[in-house]
């Protein structure tokens, strides 16, 4: 008994001990040890394939080339790809975690001012639609750039332009506030 304990723990499928062996009883733990083999060979093949398809789906995220973010059900950003960052103006350590800062709404279009740290303003349209990421409920949120080439480096507001930015858009979230939205 000491000796198959030690033998399973040590990584042994199984154990018989010499007194076991007796006429046809090694041939069925023969084919369940097979059958074992068989099984993990497939589990591992499976687990190599689904890593490989979920590194594939990441690269599709992480290169495509609309903004997707993924905002959790409190407004949180758990992911980001590269476009968001540049349409967002900020690198994904600091989008990551923090507080989306516009409102989701699943299954519609939308249309967001995004204020960059450097002040430019950049237009862009929203759609998301709800999924669960990484075990929980959240939506993923594609953005597209409005008229990019009307956005593209920007020269800073004249103090008119800006106090009629302000008086329209909310500065914090870029959002049109109440006279915006007449």
């Amino acid at each position: 008994d000491r000796m198959a304990f030690v033998a399973v723990n040590s990584g042994a499928q199984d154990f018989i001990h010499k007194s076991e062996i007796a006429h046809g009883s090694l041939a069925p733990r023969l084919e369940f040890a097979l059958a074992r083999h068989r099984h993990q060979s497939n589990l591992e093949r499976f687990s190599k394939q689904l890593q490989r398809q979920h590194a594939t789906l990441r690269d599709v995220l992480s290169t495509n080339a609309d903004s997707i973010v993924v905002v959790d059900n409190l407004g949180v950003i758990r992911f980001v790809n590269q476009a968001a960052t540049t349409l967002l103006g900020r690198d994904a350590v600091h989008l990551v975690g923090s507080s989306f800062g516009y409102p989701v709404e699943p299954s519609s279009r939308q249309r967001i001012h995004v204020v960059h740290p450097d002040r430019r303003v950049v237009r862009a349209e929203v759609r998301a639609r709800p999924i669960e990421w990484e075990g929980h409920a959240a939506h993923v949120v594609s953005m597209r750039e409005l008229d990019p080439l009307v956005n593209s480096p920007t020269p800073p507001l004249s103090p008119d332009n800006r106090i009629e930015l302000l008086v329209h858009d909310d500065p914090l979230t870029g959002l049109p506030n109440r006279r915006g939205l007449r």
